[in-house]
């Protein structure tokens, strides 16, 4: 048994470590019209916590002791001041990684490079990422269509690169007629590879990137594959015709489609299994829009023109920065944001939009 010090000391710890004021950041006020407005010091504590992971700075606890925080131009000033911080980089970082799944590219192998090559795919990526948001001080467009990246010897080899590459990652020029921003960087193809590699892509995009409202599988019975290529086989039990012809045809296998020019390691291809590849397809986004592609280039151009794209990308950024899932009062914010996003606005200034509106300003009435 404990000495009674000691276990009075426990007690108290574990109430502590227990107690809601511990565990959440309580926000308390006076309730008008169904939102309460936040105070500076709990607008000092939500910005820091979004953008840092921590605590206030002094600077940010200066102007939440002056009352600046409650002034739009004041609180947009410490955000963009914040957003210039390492911190905030690391912050934007992770907000990607989660949303591209980013993390499976470390699980990643091909014969004939190191063990490291999927970490070194994941380190490409944050890499372009970081010189796209921070460098560039660029947007959802760039992230879709830049055509560079980074690479070392290895990805070099992958990309078909001339000239020297060490071990290091540095910025290169890439062909803007096969490559074109995150979703064109091995790391992607060879995440999602095999005989259902364009399934596995097409989802992704679809979910995360679409925001494409696609119903569970069905079950069945394996299907014989037929047909010269891929794309042949996977249309032949999956197009039309068959049961995947509602999901699959019209929304998972023409955005996969487009990335049959690169075989399983993201090298470019023109044929498979002797074959020419077809990467054309069209498709009808949920909002009504259509559009058309030949290869994985005219798709990122579709996407980054797209309204739907963006507004799938804003509605994300409300979620992660409001942690919790997007409400219908948030449509009037997600849909300004996005038009602002396909017009050219950055990543950072996005942010600053979300942490000076009202929905982050102050806090709607709890209902029972």
């Amino acid at each position: 048994m404990l000495e009674p010090f000691t276990a009075g000391m426990a007690i108290v710890a574990e109430t502590m470590l227990q107690s809601p004021h511990f565990l959440y950041r309580i926000e308390h006020g006076a309730l008008e019209g169904g939102v309460i407005a936040l105070d500076d010091h709990q607008l000092a504590s939500r910005l820091s916590y979004l953008l840092w992971d921590t605590m206030p700075d002094a600077e940010l606890f200066r102007a939440a002791d002056a009352g600046e925080l409650r002034s739009t131009n004041a609180l947009a000033a410490q955000a963009r001041r914040m957003l210039d911080d390492p911190r905030a980089e690391e912050k934007l970082l992770d907000f990607h990684r989660q949303l591209l799944d980013l993390h499976i590219y470390d699980d990643i192998r091909l014969d004939g490079f190191p063990a490291t090559i999927g970490v070194t795919m994941r380190e490409e990526a944050e890499r372009f990422l970081s010189e796209v948001l921070f460098v560039e001080r660029g947007g959802l467009n760039e992230v879709l269509t830049a055509s560079y990246s980074f690479v070392d010897a290895d990805l070099a080899a992958l990309y078909g690169l001339s000239g020297s590459y060490g071990d290091a990652l540095e910025r290169a020029e890439l062909d803007p007629t096969q490559r074109a921003g995150i979703f064109t960087q091995p790391g992607f193809m060879a995440s999602h590879d095999g005989d259902a590699a364009p399934i596995h892509r097409g989802i992704l995009i679809n979910l995360k990137m679409l925001c494409t409202e696609l119903p569970a599988p069905p079950v069945f019975d394996p299907l014989e594959l037929v047909g010269d290529t891929r794309r042949e086989q996977l249309d032949s039990i999956t197009g039309e015709g068959t049961c995947g012809a509602t999901c699959h045809a019209q929304f998972i296998n023409p955005v996969g489609f487009a990335f049959e020019t690169f075989d399983d390691a993201g090298r470019w291809r023109t044929e498979d299994n002797g074959f020419p590849v077809d990467a054309t397809a069209q498709m009808v986004f949920q909002d009504g829009s259509r559009h058309r592609w030949d290869g994985p280039v005219e798709l990122a151009a579709a996407m980054a023109g797209s309204q739907r794209v963006h507004e799938c990308y804003v509605g994300n950024w409300i979620e992660y920065a409001f942690g919790r899932p997007l409400q219908i009062g948030d449509e009037g914010l997600r849909q300004g944001l996005a038009r602002e996003s396909r017009e050219g606005l950055g990543v950072k200034e996005i942010i600053v939009r979300l942490v000076t509106s009202e929905l982050f300003t102050q806090r709607r009435q709890e209902r029972s």
